[in-house]
């Protein structure tokens, strides 16, 4: 993170820097005011619609279907995580984050972690570095935050948007899974 602060704390300046040398900053000025305005004004529509499906997921959460999912994903998940033996907190991460949860995936996902990586002190485990790239592109049944960003920027069909991001997002997982093997039997 500290990396990516630097890279965009350098390009600020290369901009300040170009804007004085070319007499442009007025327009520097303007779009950085522009751009804070548009910020706060996005967040605040964006924060209606996260509620109501944050709310929605919630109850879908507390009815079980996150435990649901958990159980009938054991299976699947044990033969891509094949050296770990606690599957707890992988398989509900993966159910949070298949229901777009990701509040609630976020601390499952570092309990699944430590699971995971528990006799590893010095280096990520071959199921770790999967485990991170599965979170990295997870498996989701519904976009919450991308819905919600068409809609507040009045997108007619907010939803038309799903089936393409299922098509996507199980592609991605599948050819992530095979990458993670296939390296992992490289360097074994």
């Amino acid at each position: 993170m500290l990396v990516v602060g630097k890279i965009f704390g350098i390009m600020v300046v290369l901009a300040i820097i170009s804007a004085l040398i070319s007499g442009n900053m007025a327009e520097i000025s303007n779009a950085a005011l522009s751009g804070a305005k548009d910020a706060v004004t996005l967040s605040i529509s964006l924060l209606g619609a996260i509620s109501l499906w944050s709310g929605i997921l919630s109850v879908l959460d507390k009815a079980g279907v996150t435990s649901f999912i958990s159980k009938i994903s054991r299976p699947i998940l044990k033969k891509i995580y094949s050296n770990t033996q606690n599957f707890d907190n992988i398989s509900l991460n993966f159910s949070a984050n298949l229901l777009g949860l990701g509040n609630a995936a976020l601390p499952l996902g570092i309990k699944a972690a430590k699971d995971i990586n528990f006799k590893m002190k010095t280096s990520a485990s071959d199921d770790l570095i999967m485990f991170s790239v599965l979170n990295t592109t997870p498996l989701q049944l519904f976009p919450t935050t991308l819905i919600a960003l068409r809609s507040s920027y009045g997108s007619q069909n907010p939803f038309d948007v799903i089936l393409p991001i299922w098509i996507c997002s199980v592609a991605t997982t599948v050819f992530a899974i095979i990458v993670c093997k296939s390296f992992a039997k490289i360097f074994k």
